[in-house]
């Protein structure tokens, strides 16, 4: 998975307008979560700033469940 900031920045977020763009862009560019885009599946992972939260969307999974949450925070 490769950092792709690149696009996010020009304006060209991919699928812009629709609910998961609507979803990351907030956390990414107001409240500064990092982030990682795989374009050959269209995996993206975001992670919170203290990185105790990561949220990973893999929209071309077939069995439904195309998102995940996971808590990185050993006393959680």
């Amino acid at each position: 998975m490769s950092r792709a900031g690149s696009w996010a920045h020009r304006g060209t977020w991919p699928g812009a307008g629709d609910r998961l763009a609507d979803v990351l862009g907030p956390l990414i560019h107001v409240f500064g979560w990092s982030w990682t885009h795989d374009r050959e599946t269209g995996r993206v992972t975001v992670v919170s700033p203290d990185d105790t939260l990561q949220v990973d969307f893999s929209p071309s999974r077939l069995d439904g469940m195309w998102w995940t949450i996971a808590r990185n925070d050993l006393a959680w």
